[in-house]
């Protein structure tokens, strides 16, 4: 009877373990990094994080606006638009033009100038000039207006020249808005202004640099990124285009810690160049008794530009990703403005690899996950059959007393 009742025991433990799991904060290390398909069937990619990774972090990471808004794209032409004001100048080879009376230079030589009051271009993108009508003004520059006045005027001035300059160059604008010193509108010159020349036009940020998010309105595209990816970053740094809105916004990075650390939960990003080390000691760093130093995991979001520098390490065959070594004629990657599922994992039991964590940069809505080691598991599984086996002590001990 005594063996038939431990037979009983242990045969509702194994079928415990298999309709169950036991209770923990996370997956294991094995779980997240399966040793035979790396994550195939999860449509994630598991990269280890070494010195070469971390430097291509470094350059790719994050959201972009050069990806939205073209890469290099060219400075905007000094194009009129509607609202704006023009001065006109006309010079004359000598008097007795269009407009100037001979009488009045009858005992002098030399060119004639004349200055033409403000013109503002109208709703219809045209500008009225005495003698020679309204001319079109929109969406052409001060040289090619300059060129159709002159013919218009014909035979009727004398040799005439004329220059054309922008006064108020209101259709050549882009808003500023947010933490700016001085939000509103700014212009735009002919030598093309970038995203930090308008912030600066607006008199600066007010508040950490690092804290601050840009966000680009053009048309019907929006995209954000940090103004610490901006500076960092050149490409980043694109040209602002007219009609463009610039929002500056604070909105503290936060990244969140999860599993065996001694704090759990989200903890802010302190300043720009934030490495994964100090985000982990900020955390309490690893839980000695549970923590797995092969299982520290950074999960993160990337764009395809950086999927393609991390060449070999990434698995083509992943379901959903069609990543291709091919690239477009811009050299943007094959699927743009998609972001890819990637988890980086760190063997802290590695020097090399706390080296590594030092370049990494955390950015905004990072996860930093720490699985439990094997034997945390184990103690478990242990301490959870202790607890059962406690619980149906009593009936069997009843048991036996009745059969006897």
């Amino acid at each position: 009877m005594k063996i038939c009742r431990r037979q009983a025991v242990f045969g509702l433990f194994l079928s415990l373990g298999g309709c169950s799991s036991l209770p923990a904060s996370g997956p294991n290390a094995r779980i997240v990094d399966p040793e035979d398909h790396r994550g195939l069937a999860h449509g994630y990619q598991v990269v280890d994080l070494d010195a070469e990774v971390a430097a291509i972090l470094s350059g790719y990471s994050g959201p972009s606006l050069a990806d939205g808004f073209n890469n290099h794209p060219s400075a905007p032409s000094q194009q009129i638009g509607v609202g704006d004001t023009l001065s006109v100048t006309v010079f004359e080879a000598g008097s007795g033009g269009l407009f100037t009376s001979e009488s009045a230079d009858q005992f002098t030589s030399g060119a004639r100038q004349t200055v033409i009051p403000n013109q503002t271009v109208d709703r219809d993108g045209k500008i009225s000039i005495p003698y020679a009508g309204n001319v079109r003004a929109a969406g052409r520059t001060p040289k090619q207006i300059a060129e159709s006045i002159r013919v218009a005027f014909g035979s009727r001035a004398l040799e005439p020249q004329v220059i054309v300059s922008i006064v108020n160059n209101a259709a050549s604008t882009a808003s500023v808005l947010g933490e700016v010193t001085s939000g509103g509108k700014v212009n735009l010159g002919i030598r093309g202004e970038r995203i930090l020349d308008v912030i600066a036009a607006a008199g600066g940020i007010k508040v950490p640099e690092h804290e601050v998010i840009i966000r680009l309105i053009r048309g019907k595209k929006t995209a954000s990124v940090s103004l610490r990816t901006i500076i960092s970053r050149p490409s980043e740094n694109i040209y602002v285009q007219p009609q463009d809105t610039i929002m500056v916004i604070r909105e503290r990075p936060t990244f969140t810690a999860l599993g065996a650390v001694t704090r759990q939960g989200t903890q802010p990003i302190e300043t720009s160049d934030y490495a994964m080390s100090e985000a982990l000691g900020a955390v309490g760093g690893l839980t000695d008794s549970r923590a797995d130093t092969s299982g520290v995991f950074l999960f993160r979001f990337e764009r395809g530009e950086l999927v393609q520098a991390l060449g070999d390490r990434i698995d083509p065959m992943v379901e959903g990703w069609g990543i291709k070594p091919e690239k477009s004629p811009s050299g943007l990657p094959v699927r743009k403005g998609y972001v890819y599922p990637i988890v980086y994992r760190v063997y802290l039991s590695n020097p090399a690899s706390l080296l590594a964590l030092s370049r990494v940069k955390m950015m905004d809505k990072d996860i930093i996950y720490v699985a439990n080691a094997p034997s945390v598991e184990i103690e478990k599984f242990i301490s959870l059959v202790g607890k059962f086996y406690g619980a149906i002590r009593g009936p069997v001990a009843l048991s036996a007393q009745i059969t006897n």
